[in-house]
């Protein structure tokens, strides 16, 4: 089935190599390197010229460091630029799943190929290929970070913590693991390093456009974001609710209720992880089980996330089962963390097949099924952690 899967990822890659997300990547890096302010000008405009369609992505939206990155890329014509892209992406891919599931899991080969297999199958893994998109890079880096601090490797933490973070942003809140878990070295390497990378780039691309991203912040966390349940940030689900309850505009009030709920969760969710996140001081952090929790809480508390976000929970599902195929988790974390993966799975399934034959607010509910994987995620790295604590 996994290679069934695979197949079929790859049948529908060629033509989306003129589509979103590749073409707002290359458009955007293309148009810093030719010393224009990606976040200022319209990219219709070069997309066109180009052969490629940026959609209602009409201004970069990617981090100025991110867009540097990609500029290499622009040396090659489009075509070339998206399979060389979409290879950097399966090997970033292929090395953390081999890294999660490698002998370090003390999994055997079959189990391990197996896992594999199922995260092929993960709706998250199409999506990330699909639109072509970088958080295999980043899943990369959290399991770089994972393994760093287990080995003691506080500058390799440090530094690809750094790079995530440079890259796409949102994982700055992992940086709340590493002071809750008194990683100073490491947390004083990462911010080093984020330092670095950010002088570099407002010295390469200059400090107006670097500042002028913040209008793209502004762009990727409005309403019109928030309404599609491929969101599965908390405070975009919380806003869904009142969307579907009243539509769109909200009257003021409900507005500002919204936005004081959404506030009120968010804290209470960071105050429980950093709650679960207590330990006695130099205490290892075994299974990286309070790591997987931070993963899963990034992704919640990042201002945008969509379903290819979800791709980072391969950390807590591998870390899950490798501690429960030892005997070191309760079967309550692994049974959670396979509804996690079965309730996105399986429902993407049965709206393949009966799409049509359902009424339009069951249908709603059903697509809410990604933020409700990542619930259970949650729900199952709390388990995990208390594990730790209680006997298994």
């Amino acid at each position: 089935m996994a290679l069934v899967a695979l197949a079929s990822i790859a049948a529908r890659l060629p033509p989306r190599a003129n589509q979103n997300d590749f073409s707002h990547y290359y458009t955007s890096a293309l148009l810093l390197r030719e010393g224009v302010n990606p976040y200022r000008a319209d990219l219709r405009i070069r997309a066109s010229e180009l052969g490629l369609n940026v959609g209602d992505n009409v201004r970069a939206t990617y981090p100025p460091t991110f867009l540097l990155c990609f500029e290499p890329l622009t040396l090659l014509n489009p075509g070339p630029a998206y399979w060389t892209w979409i290879a950097i992406n399966v090997v970033a891919m292929a090395i953390a799943l081999a890294m999660l599931l490698g002998p370090r899991s003390h999994l055997d080969v079959t189990t391990a190929l197996s896992l594999a297999g199922f995260a092929i199958l993960f709706p998250a893994f199409a999506d990330n290929f699909g639109f072509a998109q970088s958080q295999a890079i980043v899943l990369l880096l959290l399991v770089l970070a994972m393994r760093s601090l287990q080995n003691g490797m506080d500058r390799a933490t440090g530094a690809a913590l750094a790079i995530a973070v440079l890259l796409r942003i949102f994982p700055v809140i992992m940086f709340g693991y590493l002071v809750m878990r008194r990683r100073w070295r490491a947390l004083g390497f990462a911010i080093a390093c984020l330092a670095l990378g950010s002088a570099i780039t407002i010295a390469i691309v200059g400090l107006r456009t670097t500042l002028d991203f913040r209008e793209a912040i502004a762009f990727v966390t409005g309403s019109g974001w928030l309404i599609r349940p491929a969101n599965v940030a908390l405070h975009a689900f919380i806003a869904r609710l009142f969307i579907y309850s009243a539509g769109l505009p909200l009257p003021e009030t409900l507005n500002l209720a919204r936005r004081v709920i959404e506030v009120a969760c968010e804290l209470a969710l960071l105050g429980l992880t950093m709650l679960m996140s207590t330990s006695p001081p130099d205490s290892p952090d075994s299974d990286s089980r309070v790591f997987s929790l931070w993963v899963v809480t990034t992704i919640l508390l990042a201002p945008t996330a969509w379903l290819h976000y979800l791709v980072l929970l391969f950390i807590p599902y591998a870390q899950i089962i490798s501690a429960t195929a030892s005997g070191r988790a309760s079967s309550r974390s692994l049974r959670t963390a396979v509804a996690s993966y079965s309730v996105l799975t399986g429902l993407f399934f049965i709206l393949d097949a009966i799409h049509g034959e359902l009424p339009h607010t069951v249908i709603a509910l059903l697509r809410e099924a990604p933020f409700a994987a990542l619930a259970l995620a949650y729900v199952a790295t709390i388990w995990f952690v208390l594990d730790r604590r209680e006997p298994a």
